[in-house]
């Protein structure tokens, strides 16, 4: 279990679950989640010692669960186990 996962009581994490599968339209479930999630520029690019080719990944992606009208950051693991999605839906 990732570490975020304690910071959410299993009660409130149901919750949201919850909130989320009743949508029931794809494409709102779609927009719910791209809403949690933000994207910007890596903060650090390394260069590697022994001479190979650096990462191409040029963003970071960071995730949210709305918890009384604020996004709190979590790590993707949790996301993903607190909607019970894949890795390919998000």
């Amino acid at each position: 279990m990732p570490k975020s996962v304690a910071k959410f009581t299993i009660s409130k994490r149901k919750d949201i679950f919850k909130e989320f599968w009743d949508i029931g339209e794809y494409n709102k479930r779609i927009a719910y989640i791209a809403g949690l999630i933000t994207s910007r520029e890596k903060k650090i690019t390394r260069k590697k010692c022994d001479g190979k080719k650096p990462k191409n990944r040029l963003i970071t992606h960071d995730y949210f669960l709305c918890i009384g009208g604020d996004n709190v950051p979590i790590c993707k693991g949790c996301f993903m186990i607190t909607f019970d999605v894949t890795n390919r839906f998000i």
